[in-house]
């Protein structure tokens, strides 16, 4: 006679099936990286974090040589290596990115003397301290006169802006030239000299800028 198996050991198998498959489908929905992929993906999680400042505020207009469009577009790279980097993603690529990321600081870096809202907002503190001290006694010179830095400060107040859309289209370019093609790197440059050149506002915030740091600098022993 065939064997019939009880309601009761037909329950128990039915309860240990819905079990296996439960836990089944828990490791198949949310696929776990490894060991050395989660190792990889912490790495590229230290390089979002060391570029977090980079990707301006969207809440307020961000200085032209933060190259915002640039650095956006770096951290949106970054942060999907942080999600879906595998150990294959942790040797010359990691390392190609950083190199990128330093080349375009150190290029951040140099557009900053042609960024008269950084020169304003980098020299408004230290000019207003310069004017709420005494005068300073330089070893060489003069110091300069505290109506002639106020008057500074109002031009970069007034100018600074206006200096920022006269070089636009350099601000542009410096957005998108190849960092890796020198040549570029020189022509952008060598065109944000020329907008300033034919900009009255650039022009009047640079003197500006030179007096400011004149005065500030006989602060220092």
């Amino acid at each position: 006679m065939p064997f019939a198996p009880s309601r009761r050991s037909l329950t128990a198998v039915a309860l240990v099936a819905l079990a296996l498959g439960a836990a089944g489908c828990g490791n198949g929905d949310v696929a776990q990286p490894d060991s050395a992929d989660a190792s990889c993906r912490a790495q590229w999680k230290d390089l979002a974090d060391s570029i977090a400042t980079r990707t301006p505020d969207t809440d307020e207009p961000a200085q032209p040589s933060a190259l915002a469009d640039r650095w956006n577009t770096v951290a949106a790279g970054v942060q999907y290596y942080v999600t879906s980097a595998t150990v294959k993603d942790c040797g010359d690529t990691l390392s190609n990115q950083r190199l990128s990321i330093d080349a375009l600081i150190d290029f951040e870096t140099g557009l900053q003397a042609f960024d008269m809202e950084y020169q304003r907002d980098q020299l408004t503190g230290p000019a207003q301290a310069y004017l709420d001290g005494a005068l300073p006694e330089p070893k060489k010179g003069k110091a300069v006169p505290k109506a002639k830095v106020t008057e500074a400060l109002d031009v970069l107040s007034a100018q600074a802006t206006t200096a920022s859309t006269d070089l636009q289209p350099g601000w542009q370019e410096a957005n998108e030239v190849d960092l890796a093609d020198r040549d570029a790197v020189q022509q952008a440059i060598s065109d944000l000299t020329l907008l300033g050149k034919h900009s009255t506002a650039y022009q009047e915030c640079q003197i500006a800028v030179d007096t400011i740091r004149k005065a500030i600098s006989q602060l220092i022993d």
